[in-house]
């Protein structure tokens, strides 16, 4: 692991971390006032690229998605508000992701909407 992403998993922990334990409670709403993601962020170096964001989930952890731009790939961890642990949930490379049309998708489809929309 780069020294880069390192720090920024440890600053983006400190983070959230530290958002108070009344706001922790929350669950996410359509109120002004409830608790939102934070903005991702996002550092880089001459080799590497990272973008970080993390949310409350449903257990009142902090769920942290660490995406690396140059390996094309992104991690995801939990941290639980409890004891501090960070817990590796999923890494995936997400080329292939990319190469789909459409995935899951419903109607209309990409495809349908091509043979809607005429030619520029």
């Amino acid at each position: 692991m780069g020294k880069g992403l390192f720090l920024l998993i440890i600053v983006s922990c400190l983070l959230a971390l530290s958002i108070p334990s009344s706001t922790i409670s929350q669950q996410p709403t359509s109120t002004p006032n409830a608790w939102m993601p934070s903005a991702p962020i996002s550092t880089s170096s001459a080799n590497e690229v990272m973008i970080v964001t993390s949310n409350r989930i449903a257990n009142g952890n902090t769920q942290m998605i660490v995406v690396h731009s140059q390996r094309q790939s992104l991690a995801v961890y939990e941290i639980s508000n409890d004891s501090g642990t960070i817990q590796l949930k999923s890494v995936r490379n997400i080329i292939a992701d990319f190469l789909l049309d459409e995935f899951n998708g419903t109607d209309p489809t990409p495809e349908k909407v091509r043979t809607i929309i005429p030619n520029p």
